[in-house]
């Protein structure tokens, strides 16, 4: 493939014993109510392919230990670091002036570049009609497209829901920092892709951390095997 896409990578179809199982989880992280929003999170595909490889590794080295770690998603992580930014605010540990020159940094580093590819190039929305199939709809022009197809450089629609009081909590921040911006646009949708690309880029440039891995897997509510 040669120029960007817009993807919509959807939430796979779990059978119903993962989905009970990963389900108990994230209440049990996330507090879960009836109540969520889905977010679209725009970036490039190699960084989900990052976090992909991150969760593989995780399975690889801590399977024995925590066999529910077989449910782990990149989706996980990416919404435990948003719940971790959060408690930065809540606790007082961040305040708000270091929590937007982050977020700026983070906005000129990570999300500028996926904005000016999403001006100058044409619109194309894939529509997924299976797991790894899409179909691309440009003007006249209909092409189907494997997920295997897809190009490090290619932008991706990630979609995720979250509890409506964590986004609120999220867009209320952003209310009231609103002066210290600098007139530059954030979106709730910003905040957590910029979170994320920030951990992924520790991650590149260090190597997995086994205490964040640690710190990562209790706070998603995995627990050791007794014996251990």
């Amino acid at each position: 493939m040669n120029s960007y896409h817009d993807v919509r990578v959807m939430k796979k179809k779990n059978s119903s014993l993962i989905r009970s199982i990963a389900n108990k989880i994230y209440s049990s992280v996330f507090e879960v109510e009836t109540d969520t929003v889905e977010l679209k999170l725009r970036m490039n595909y190699v960084d989900i392919l990052r976090g992909e490889e991150l969760v593989n590794d995780i399975k690889d080295t801590y399977m024995d230990y925590y066999p529910d770690v077989l449910y782990l998603r990149v989706e996980d992580i990416i919404a435990i670091l948003y719940k971790d930014f959060l408690n930065q605010l809540k606790s007082g540990n961040q305040d708000h002036k270091q929590a937007v020159n982050f977020l700026l940094q983070g906005k000129k580093e990570y999300l500028n570049e996926i904005e000016r590819v999403k001006i100058i190039q044409q619109k194309k929305e894939l529509q997924q009609i299976s797991p790894n199939t899409f179909i691309l709809d440009a003007g006249i022009e209909v092409e189907e497209v494997d997920i295997d197809d897809l190009e490090p450089c290619d932008i991706v629609h990630l979609q995720l829901e979250f509890k409506i009081r964590d986004i609120n909590r999220g867009k209320l921040f952003l209310y009231d920092v609103e002066p210290f911006l600098e007139n530059v646009k954030i979106s709730i949708e910003d905040v957590i892709v910029i979170r994320y690309l920030n951990f992924i880029e520790q991650i590149r440039d260090s190597g997995n951390n086994k205490n964040v891995i640690l710190s990562i897997l209790r706070n998603l509510g995995y627990k050791k095997e007794a014996y251990e």
